[in-house]
């Protein structure tokens, strides 16, 4: 497993998107734990993985440049 992978998949927003559903709480809102675990992450094979990667860091590298 790609652990920059897992980085992009767990801060994108159809991941925060899911656990904004899940949430409960008003002051400090949590997920528990049974609901976290049946949270959807996509898990290509490892080349894909590693292509993905690598093509965010290239896209993340060109958008720094230019800011």
């Amino acid at each position: 497993m790609n652990n920059n992978f897992l980085y992009y998949v767990f801060t994108s927003d159809s991941f925060f998107n899911q656990i904004k559903k899940e949430m409960h709480g008003v002051n400090l809102p949590r997920v528990s734990p049974k609901k976290l675990s049946e949270l959807i992450i996509p898990l290509p094979p490892l080349l894909e993985q590693n292509r993905i990667v690598a093509n965010l860091n290239n896209v993340c590298a060109i958008i720094d440049k230019n800011i």
